[in-house]
């Protein structure tokens, strides 16, 4: 299915991402201690995502 279109932003994609560690199951609860780190976190690779044009920008740019 995604044989011809994977080189492409052509359509609608989606990533999910579950956060978790070894004493919370939910790091993105309302009430989570983590969620203050977490979402800022997520929110800096979402705009990296966004920005990228090249997927090697991102993987070899260090």
């Amino acid at each position: 299915m995604l044989e011809d279109v994977h080189s492409s932003r052509i359509g609608n994609w989606y990533i999910a991402i579950e956060v978790f560690s070894s004493t919370e199951k939910d790091c993105l609860r309302e009430d989570s201690i983590s969620k203050d780190v977490v979402l800022p976190y997520l929110r800096n690779l979402k705009q990296e995502y966004i920005s990228t044009h090249n997927y090697n920008e991102v993987v070899f740019k260090n």
